[in-house]
């Protein structure tokens, strides 16, 4: 078995300090803030786990690093609105009541961005590291003049989906596009700011020609009057919805003879996860007599996610120990395929880099306790951990991995297109793991992506498609038009 990142890591940092141990032993306090139970990729049974698992990594030298690890939770603080009004509460006291000496200190926050940008702001007022995996949004986060000592580690950030977005479409020729927002299920406060960001981005940021609608996903002929709506201003629609949503809302385009290799269909699976974000699956057994369609409609539908990780040797063996962790430690068994999720590894990520810039802030005789100084050594660097890259931007946020995911035909399961590493910055072909042959995207019913618009454009009313004589009168009427034109302006002169 190959020795962690983090034992590497380890291993630089004893040498570090047995060089300077005569000199400097630094406490370092590792206070992290969860929410209790499960409800959230970030709670205390997911979270905790993986950072248990980080900080056993770095328990063979301990003496030299004098590590503690603080957790701090509510067994009634379930939800973020619980724990937006006490996070800051908790942070405070901790900090003048209970840490000793004032230590070096790093802020691990909960996976809720509003609770986090409170943590923050106390972060910047004691100039100490505050290492993030948000989840959901806040546009206040990224701003690091705000909070300088701020680092995101989270695996989705807006403007990134936004971007990877703006991406795929250009890649595709596409520059017009209807968006439906499903309001009937956002429990997770997740969808609704989602579709906003990635309308104003594709807007307002990108130039594109973008058309927002807010529909009740359970209400077929909601979905149906919308789907007309946006039948009348684009081609390429994007769905943000519930997974459980999105074959009714398939179903209903199929009924409206939108699924015929005219339309594309793009939707938002951050990763897959029931528990979630539903299940996007065209196949119900047939409970509705309906299956043959949906999967059909499937046809046309793209599924964005962030990219799964590599499968390293040295991945699954964290992961498989943060399973183990999980189940004896904090009473949670994941089930027969169920993956440590993206937002909850971020935390060992988090750590792994915090111990590599603390080993370099201390190798280079610079403030271990400086948190803005620990924040500006992590950006604009890429990190190789458990096998993958981490790569970390001026803005000291987490760039994310994305991956497009097509329904195979033949097998009726997602398959990933296409890939966006962010280390490198380009779509890739995505190749299958075992033949290594690239996987090729197949348009329904046709040879490349459906025009941006259609020849005859989106009602069908542009003068080249008209029958001769109406073509005829119009040209007529705009020659006269044109005439007129001239003898106002000759008049003028």
């Amino acid at each position: 078995m190959h020795p962690s990142p983090l034992k590497m890591t380890s291993f630089l940092l004893f040498l570090v300090f047995d060089f300077v141990r005569g000199v400097y032993i630094p406490d370092v306090a590792l206070v992290q803030f969860y929410l209790w139970g499960d409800k959230t990729p970030t709670s205390l049974q997911f979270a905790a786990p993986v950072m248990a698992k980080g900080e056993d990594d770095l328990a063979p030298y301990k003496d030299f690093l004098n590590i503690t690890s603080v957790l701090i939770y509510d067994r009634n603080v379930t939800t973020c609105d619980g724990i937006n009004q006490k996070a800051a509460f908790w942070a405070t006291r901790y900090y003048f009541h209970e840490a000793v000496g004032n230590p070096v200190m790093a802020f691990f926050s909960p996976g809720c961005s509003s609770a986090a940008s409170s943590l923050a702001a106390l972060a910047r007022s004691f100039n100490k590291p505050m290492l993030a995996t948000t989840w959901g949004d806040d546009s206040t986060f990224s701003n690091k003049r705000r909070f300088p000592t701020l680092a995101n580690f989270s695996p989705y950030i807006d403007y990134s989906l936004s971007m990877f977005i703006f991406r795929l479409l250009n890649h595709f020729n596409y520059n017009t596009v209807g968006i439906l927002c499903d309001d009937a299920n956002d429990n997770l406060s997740l969808y609704i700011p989602m579709c906003s960001n990635v309308f104003d981005s594709l807007r307002l940021t990108y130039n594109f020609s973008a058309s927002r609608f807010y529909v009740n996903a359970t209400d077929e002929n909601n979905v149906k009057h919308y789907l007309e709506e946006i039948r009348a201003v684009a081609r390429v629609v994007i769905i943000i919805a519930h997974g459980d949503r999105i074959r009714s809302i398939m179903l209903a385009a199929s009924d409206k003879q939108m699924t015929g290799g005219d339309y594309v269909y793009f939707t938002v699976e951050l990763f897959p996860s029931a528990r979630y974000f539903g299940s996007i699956a065209w196949n119900t057994g047939d409970a509705d007599e309906r299956d043959a369609d949906a999967r059909t409609a499937f046809r046309s539908l793209f599924k964005i996610s962030l990219r799964s990780p590599d499968a390293t040797p040295e991945y699954r063996n964290v992961t498989d120990e943060i399973k183990m962790l999980s189940k004896t430690r904090f009473n949670y068994t994941y089930a027969p395929g169920e993956d440590v999720n993206p937002f909850a590894m971020a935390y060992y990520y988090a750590l792994a880099v915090y111990a590599q810039v603390l080993n370099q802030t201390i190798a280079f005789g610079e403030n271990p306790n400086d948190g803005a100084n620990t924040s500006r050594t992590m950006r604009n660097r890429t990190f190789t951990i458990l096998g993958h890259d981490i790569t970390i931007n001026d803005n000291c946020d987490r760039e994310a991995d994305w991956t497009l995911h097509q329904m195979d035909a033949e097998t009726g399961m997602f398959m990933p297109v296409l890939e966006y590493p962010a280390k490198r910055k380009v779509l890739e072909p995505s190749r299958d793991p075992v033949e290594h042959s690239v996987r090729e995207i197949v348009w329904y019913k046709r040879d490349s992506p459906p025009p941006n618009e259609p020849k005859c454009g989106y009602r069908g009313v542009k003068p080249a498609c008209k029958p001769t004589e109406q073509r005829y009168q119009y040209e007529q009427l705009v020659a006269a038009v044109v005439n007129l034109f001239e003898v106002i302006r000759g008049m003028m002169a």
